[in-house]
């Protein structure tokens, strides 16, 4: 396999070599392009140092496999070992090209929620109020564990509402989450509108919450993780949220392996975009099977 090393240094610079594997073999796009996708990394970059060091090699389910070179897959791939401080990742150019969260918010909107007490554990229904969704699961009433399970938009519409986006702000603000940009609207900001975050800042805020260091009670954190608790696989646990827009699809969480004396966890975050078929469920997809592939899960 070809190797990628990416230096990005606070002074700005950006040091690659090799030429790695593409999806689309396009290894060599034209200058414009890969100037903005260049700016984009570097207009961001100095809100942390990192090195990522190899390309990986992602892997598409059967059923989504195209030999149709005019209808190539636009995906972006990061995993994040912190036992080395290792990353890896597939198009990683894109690393730090900001995106709609899309239903991934739910995570830090849910620990918002909580943490004002527009909810509780114990205590988080919210009644349907009769309108017709396309998604059927939508058409009932849902709590945080049922909503954020099934994606459910208009909970956390009206979740958002009570927030409030003095309040809102605040939180986004004190999470340094993504562009920290909520002038979309409170009930539309995280829907492909005016709040963007990349692949690696997702990592990192995935990682804070992990080891319990965003600011929030450490129970409203603990409880928000096992919300997003997927499944076991030959002791270790996959943890993730979807999201997805018209042609995005979102990805992210970690892999805890429960077979070694010391916590091991494993961080990614997959997009898929600019496709008819990108959505969050393809995504998972895609990741699961790349996070096989690679023994990471």
């Amino acid at each position: 396999m070809n190797h990628k090393l990416i230096a990005f240094t606070l002074c700005l610079i950006i040091v690659i070599s090799s030429s790695g594997c593409s999806l689309n073999n396009n290894d060599n796009p034209d200058a414009d392009k890969k100037n903005s996708e260049e700016n984009s990394i570097v207009s961001i970059e100095n809100k942390i140092e990192v090195y990522i060091e190899e390309e990986i090699q992602l892997t598409l389910p059967e059923d989504m496999i195209n030999n149709d070179k005019s209808n190539w897959y636009d995906i972006t791939m990061i995993i994040y070992d912190p036992s080395e401080n290792k990353y890896s990742g597939y198009k990683i150019f894109d690393a730090y090209a900001p995106l709609s969260p899309c239903s991934t918010f739910k995570i830090p909107h849910a620990l918002i929620a909580l943490e004002l007490g527009i909810v509780e554990q114990e205590s988080s229904t919210i009644e349907w109020d009769g309108s017709m969704h396309q998604v059927q699961s939508w058409n009932e009433d849902h709590n945080l564990d049922t909503a954020i399970e099934n994606s459910v938009v208009w909970y956390f519409q009206s979740i958002a509402e009570k927030i409030g986006e003095t309040n809102m702000q605040t939180y986004i603000d004190k999470l340094d989450y993504g562009n920290k940009d909520i002038s979309g609207g409170m009930d539309a900001f995280w829907l492909k509108s005016s709040l963007e975050i990349s692949s690696i800042d997702q990592i990192h805020f995935l990682e804070k919450l992990y080891n319990n260091t965003l600011p929030f009670k450490v129970d409203h954190q603990e409880y928000v993780k096992s919300l997003i608790k997927l499944e076991s696989n030959g002791g270790k646990t996959l943890y993730g949220k979807t999201g997805g827009g018209t042609n995005l699809g979102w990805f992210v969480g970690y892999i805890k392996n429960d077979n070694v004396a010391d916590e091991n966890v494993t961080y990614f975050a997959l997009n898929f975009k600019n496709h008819d078929s990108a959505s969050g469920e393809n995504a998972k997809r895609i990741a699961i099977e790349t996070l096989k592939d690679n023994n990471i899960y």
